[in-house]
């Protein structure tokens, strides 16, 4: 069973392609989506003309061109609705574990923060360490917070 493992990670792994594809990728994804939109527009004209207008002639001769097209127009929100609560999240999750899966400079530069402030915390706890032993050797009890008086109003 080594070899479907092996045959699976040479099939399934990703490669880093310059950053042209994405950009090309990116902006014909876009222009796509208004051409879909003319598209299928021009699918459901071309469906009432050809298959639908001969149908409602027999089955619902109420059912104009007007009413085919309110229908499909008024179902929209319901997709929209499916869409938005439903695939937005799923893609959004996908892109966020594939953006911390391949060379992405924001994730780069989290991770240096977050050495930065472990070794800032590390700082702060000798030295709060250093503050005790001084208070120790001064003979100093109390802190600040013990003298209301002494806070500022």
């Amino acid at each position: 069973m080594a070899w479907v493992k092996r045959f699976l990670l040479f099939v399934l792994r990703q490669y880093m392609l310059p950053a042209v594809v994405g950009w090309t990728w990116n902006t014909l994804s876009y222009t796509l989506f208004i051409v879909s939109i003319v598209s299928v527009i021009m699918n459901a004209i071309t469906l009432w003309a050809v298959a639908a207008s001969p149908w409602a002639q027999i089955h619902a001769p109420w059912l104009t061109f007007g009413h085919y097209m309110a229908i499909g127009l008024g179902s929209m929100p319901f997709l929209l609705l499916f869409v938005y609560k439903f695939i937005i999240p799923a893609v959004i999750a996908w892109a966020n574990r594939q953006s911390q899966q391949h060379d992405n400079p924001m994730m780069r530069k989290v991770c240096s923060l977050e050495t930065d402030i472990v070794r800032v915390l590390a700082t702060q706890s000798k030295q709060d360490k250093d503050l005790e032993d001084i208070k120790d050797k001064l003979g100093i009890d109390k802190g600040v917070e013990d003298y209301p008086e002494l806070e500022s109003k």
